[in-house]
C-alpha cells in the first residue's frame, strides 16, 4: 500500500478486474518494464544497480543488458543470498529462493538474539556509495517488497522497484514463453512446466479465483438490494 505504483503483472488480476467491473487496459509484466527503463536509462544516462537471485545470476543479467543496451550503466550488482533483519527482528540465513526452512542450519537462526547482518549493511552501504538512479531488487514477492520497505530511508535511492524472478529471465538461466503464450496471458503455464515447484501457486491461484467469484457475489446481492 506505501508502493507509489504498482502494475498488474498477472493475468489473474485482468480477469479480477474485468469480473469485477473495474477492468484494466492491459497487462504490464514485470520484464517488460525492465526493458523499457534500460531503454530510458541508456539513452538518458540513468544508472542502475541490481539486487537479487541465486550467485553469478544478476551480475550475468547486467552483462547481457549491458550488451543489449550500449550505454546503460550499471554499477553494480550483489545476489539476495544474505543474512536479512526479519519483521520480527530475527535474523535468517537467507535462503528463500526455493529452499526450505529445513535446509537452513540451527545456528543461522536465533530468534530474539541477532546474528551478524554484516553483509546486508555493507550491501546497503556499496548502494548508498554507488547512487544509483535505480535499484532493481528481485528477491520473489512479498520478500523484497518488505526489504524494500525496511530500507529505503537508508538507501537513498531515487527509484526502487521489485522484480520478482527477471534475474533468472535476463540472465538467461531461464527461458520466457514464446511471444504467443505471452499475448494470451499463458506465460504461468509455461513457467509451471519449465518449473514445477511453483504447482503450489497454482493452488493459490484457484483460492484467489473463489474470492474474486464470491466478492462478484456479494456485490451484485448487494446492489439489488439497493435498487
Amino acid at each position: 500500500k506505501s508502493a507509489d505504483l504498482v502494475t498488474p503483472d498477472g493475468a489473474g488480476i485482468l480477469w479480477a478486474t474485468i469480473t469485477l467491473n473495474c477492468p484494466l487496459v492491459e497487462r504490464v509484466t514485470g520484464i517488460d518494464i525492465i526493458y523499457n527503463v534500460c531503454r530510458l536509462t541508456a539513452k538518458k544516462g540513468y544508472s542502475l544497480y541490481l539486487l537479487g537471485a541465486s550467485p553469478g545470476i544478476a551480475k550475468k543479467a547486467a552483462e547481457n543488458l549491458i550488451k543489449e543496451y550500449p550505454g546503460i550503466k550499471i554499477v553494480g550488482t550483489h545476489h539476495g543470498y544474505f543474512n536479512s533483519e526479519d519483521s520480527e527482528g530475527a535474523i535468517i540465513n537467507d535462503k528463500s529462493n526455493g529452499s526450505k526452512i529445513d535446509d537452513l542450519k540451527v545456528k543461522d537462526i536465533k530468534i530474539g538474539n541477532k546474528i551478524d547482518n554484516k553483509e546486508e549493511k555493507e550491501i546497503i552501504k556499496e548502494i548508498e556509495e554507488k547512487r544509483p538512479d535505480i535499484l532493481l531488487v528481485g528477491m520473489g514477492v512479498p520478500k523484497q517488497e518488505k526489504w524494500i520497505t525496511k530500507n529505503l530511508s537508508r538507501l537513498n535511492v531515487p527509484v526502487c522497484m521489485g522484480v520478482g524472478g527477471s534475474f533468472d529471465v535476463l540472465s538467461g538461466k531461464i527461458p520466457r514463453a514464446p511471444l504467443w503464450m505471452q499475448k494470451h496471458g499463458m506465460e504461468w503455464i509455461y513457467r509451471l512446466i519449465r518449473e514445477p515447484k511453483r504447482v503450489l501457486r497454482i493452488i493459490a491461484l484457484f483460492y484467489f479465483i473463489w474470492l474474486v467469484i464470491l466478492g462478484k457475489m456479494i456485490f451484485t446481492l448487494t446492489e439489488k438490494e439497493i435498487d
